[in-house]
């Protein structure tokens, strides 16, 4: 088939209707074929919306690489807030390697950004990072972010029991305690509920 000049276009403002109306089912047709016509189309904005769509029709693995493919395409035409819509759609998918270089990109180009700071805080504390975490948390109070302040308690509180747990070796562990894997550890015991004690038990809940 001969591709008509502009086609991407019509592909993609197609695609970007249905996104506005709610129909994100409808609109990966035309997003998927205005990528495959214009892989640069619009410095990455078709794979985002392709992203988007993916996400509102549970469809995170998709939705995951299609971001990736936005962040590349992007590359140096995002200012602070684009690199901030990437890291929310990253930490929304659980993301945060990827989350964290999106913040840090956000606060380079606008170090008062104090939204920027408090959700980098967000990711290095997930990630296990608590002193970079602390960090950012107090950058973010600096800057007047209302639950900063708390999060810079509840921080605290985790260095303490981490300090706590490395000073009193365990033989399990060799004394070693990764506050991310502990994390891990109590959503997987959790999940299982308190009904479901054979599970938890196994888990070592």
């Amino acid at each position: 088939m001969a591709l008509k000049p502009g086609w991407a276009d019509a592909q993609y403002f197609l695609g970007k209707a249905d996104t506005q109306l709610d129909r994100y089912a409808d609109a990966i047709a035309p997003l998927s074929q205005a990528v495959q016509l214009d892989p640069n189309y619009q410095h990455g904005r078709a794979w985002y919306l392709l992203g988007m769509s993916y996400n509102n029709t549970r469809q995170f693995e998709k939705q995951f690489a299609m971001l990736q493919y936005a962040e590349r395409t992007a590359g140096g035409s995002l200012d602070y807030a684009g690199w901030y819509d990437f890291g929310q759609q990253y930490r929304g998918l659980h993301a945060c390697p990827q989350g964290i270089h999106a913040y840090q990109q956000a606060v380079r180009l606008k170090p008062d950004f104090g939204d920027g700071w408090n959700n980098l805080g967000n990711c290095d504390e997930e990630m296990g990072q608590l002193g970079t975490a602390k960090g950012a948390f107090q950058r973010a109070a600096q800057l007047g972010i209302a639950q900063a302040a708390a999060n810079v308690e509840r921080v605290n509180g985790e260095i303490a029991v981490a300090n706590a747990k490395a000073s009193s070796p365990s033989p399990d562990t060799g004394g070693y305690f990764d506050p991310a894997q502990q994390r891990l550890h109590e959503r997987n015991c959790d999940a299982y509920g308190h009904d479901d004690q054979s599970a938890r038990q196994s888990l070592g809940c």
